[in-house]
């Protein structure tokens, strides 16, 4: 589902909709089928999952029916059907969980003491295999477990921004520089080494306020522009990276744009991160790290990503034998790297001057390899895109004037 496909065509949308797994008490939102206007329809397994419970880990009951919540009220101003009905009555009712847009709620009843308070937490997710969640469910929906996951988020956070720690006489100063970190690496561009602990590496980027794009595996390249990503600061590639590309040394970033060129000067809108490609004879090194081998193949034979491994083990139930990041360092140590990108939907004339700006930074930062940079073993290769501009004296022209029979030509 798509912003656009919410906005323009939800009421057609709806008949592909559908909430399973209700009377679990973990409803499972997804689209029965694909909903593309193409000639091939392909079934939908991936979807988001919603529990809730309470302080003691009780589950509560879940409501998608907006007409159960919303009764007559189609603007959704107000909850006029759990007003009208106690909550109890509310959980007999039936509920519509298919050709409806549906609603995301939970209910419970306490009754407090002054001072009194009660906890609800409720936790939703992507899976492509909602099984695995309902297995896991029992370690979900403990409070414990979701402590633990905000204080290891909270660190993770700290980890990230060490970088530009600054201690100085204003709390709201330091914690601002921070901020300002985390909001680009975020949105923009967010890299971890691959041997420490396995996060959002590669690229994760943020595309324009209009159009925002992101993959729900665990290190994602999802597209961006091209103004984007050279704009902001970027650090170098981390050292599994570094072996995907050696002969790029440390102008990865640079050379990677300056590859994105193509023969007429222009360069591509989209740039859509990197995959990876691992040579036939090098695929049993890395299948031997996994149990059950044969489910990890087919990813192995095509175009990967770090976070496309992970989920395959992860939905497959492929027992690795070694760490997540052991896995993917052995699968990157040998593969070669891709750096895709698409044409978008036109040219901007500023990407050239992004790209001197990426230069000079390097060099800036390291003088001493100017030389290597421009003069180096480096094969920097053109970008072969669909869409060309064609020349002047083709699409100018004077403007017709009285009297002429034709236009003349620039």
């Amino acid at each position: 589902m798509t912003n656009w496909g919410l906005k323009e065509i939800g009421r057609t949308l709806e008949a592909w909709m559908a909430v399973f797994h209700l009377e679990q008490g973990m409803p499972f939102y997804r689209f029965q089928a694909s909903a593309g206007d193409t000639a091939e329809v392909c079934e939908i397994q991936a979807g988001h999952f919603y529990l809730a419970f309470d302080g003691s880990g009780r589950r509560l009951v879940p409501f998608v029916d907006p007409v159960v919540v919303f009764g007559q009220n189609t603007a959704l101003s107000a909850p006029d059907g759990f007003v009208a009905q106690p909550l109890a009555e509310l959980a007999r009712r039936r509920q519509i969980t298919t050709g409806r847009t549906p609603c995301g709620f939970f209910g419970t009843s306490a009754l407090l003491e002054p001072g009194e308070a009660t906890q609800v937490t409720a936790i939703v997710g992507h899976t492509g295999n909602v099984e695995q969640i309902h297995r896991e469910t029992p370690r979900l929906a403990q409070p414990a477990y979701v402590r633990h996951k905000r204080q290891e988020a909270n660190e993770l956070v700290e980890q990230l921004t060490s970088v530009v720690a600054t201690h100085t006489s204003s709390p709201q100063f330091d914690a601002y520089t921070r901020q300002t970190l985390l909001d680009n690496v975020l949105r923009v561009v967010g890299r971890c080494c691959l041997a420490a602990r396995l996060r959002p590496c590669i690229t994760s980027t943020r595309a324009s306020t209009a159009t925002w794009s992101a993959t729900t595996t665990i290190s994602p390249s999802p597209p961006s522009p091209t103004r984007r990503q050279r704009q902001l600061p970027r650090r170098e590639p981390e050292p599994a990276l570094r072996r995907a590309a050696p002969t790029w040394g440390g102008a990865f970033n640079v050379l990677s744009f300056l590859g994105l060129i193509q023969a007429d000067g222009y360069n591509p809108l989209v740039v859509e991160g990197s995959r990876f490609s691992l040579p036939p004879e090098r695929r049993a090194e890395v299948l031997a790290l996994i149990e059950r081998a044969e489910g990890l193949e087919p990813e192995l034979a095509q175009p990967f990503t770090p976070g496309r491994l992970l989920r395959a083990i992860a939905d497959n139930d492929l027992r690795p034998k070694v760490s997540p990041e052991t896995l993917v360092a052995a699968a990157l140590r040998h593969a070669e790297q891709q750096f895709q990108a698409s044409f978008g939907e036109g040219y901007w004339i500023d990407h050239w001057t992004y790209t001197l700006d990426l230069i000079e930074t390097y060099l800036a930062v390291y003088p001493d390899r100017k030389e290597e940079l421009l003069f180096g073993p480096a094969t920097v290769p053109f970008f072969d895109s669909p869409a060309v501009v064609r020349p002047a004296p083709s699409r100018l022209c004077w403007p017709a004037t009285a009297g002429c029979a034709s236009t003349e030509r620039w």
